[in-house]
């Protein structure tokens, strides 16, 4: 399997969408959906907060084996 490197600079990108701009969207169209009685808006915040968290999860696994090998 290829491997690929980030430079610091697009890890950092990654991290600040995963970590801060992907949960903000998420809430912000949680309230704007509950707000206006959107239709399916709980179905798709789920599907959003499990992305999400799988994108987290593979920046953990990604840091420690980036760490783990200096």
């Amino acid at each position: 399997m290829p491997k690929f490197k980030l430079t610091d600079e697009q890890y950092a990108i990654i991290k600040w969408a995963v970590g801060l701009v992907m949960p903000g969207l998420g809430t912000l169209f949680a309230v704007i959906g509950k707000t206006l009685n959107w239709p399916f808006t709980e179905d798709v915040l789920t599907i959003w907060t499990a992305f999400t968290a799988f994108l987290g999860l593979i920046l953990g696994v990604s840091s420690y084996q980036y760490n783990k090998e200096e």
